[in-house]
């Protein structure tokens, strides 16, 4: 069993930031993240939709360079290209949010919260050996539990 002193609920910015602050001060962390880490903004809506509206607005800005004296050669739009160079984005953000070892699911027993991703077999099933993490965590009475 590993003891920990945070278990990060998900993967985003502020859950990366917190499971990062905790560490840079001693504490033995743990971060549950079902999916890519990085969260919705960086990985699947924010930064991505940026980098395509910033791609889409260069037709425009080829057009009014030649009133400033710039000679513009043959446009041409590379979809695929500007699909790959989104990914490759993406992908360097998730690896600079990646710092510590990611668990893909979280089963909590003790209080029964819930399953956070898969259920213990189906983790087991799919990755094999399970860590067990325990944390001397005291909820607040009545704040995770039903009265």
């Amino acid at each position: 069993m590993k003891e920990v002193d945070l278990f990060v609920i998900g993967g985003g910015s502020g859950g990366v930031r917190a499971a990062r602050v905790a560490a840079e001060h001693g504490a033995r962390v743990a971060l549950a993240e079902s999916s890519r880490v990085g969260g919705t903004c960086a990985i699947r809506g924010c930064v991505p939709k940026k980098l395509m509206v910033l791609a889409s607005r260069h037709a425009e800005d080829f057009d009014l360079a030649a009133g400033f004296g710039w000679t513009v050669g043959e446009r041409r739009f590379d979809w695929q290209r500007l699909r790959g160079n989104v990914a490759a984005e993406v992908g360097r953000l998730e690896a600079a949010y990646t710092v510590h070892d990611v668990i893909p699911t979280a089963v909590f027993t003790t209080p029964e919260v819930g399953t956070v991703g898969l259920g213990e077999e189906d983790a087991a099933a799919r990755f094999g050996a399970i860590d067990i993490y325990e944390s001397r965590f005291k909820p607040m009475k009545h704040a995770l539990a039903p009265r």
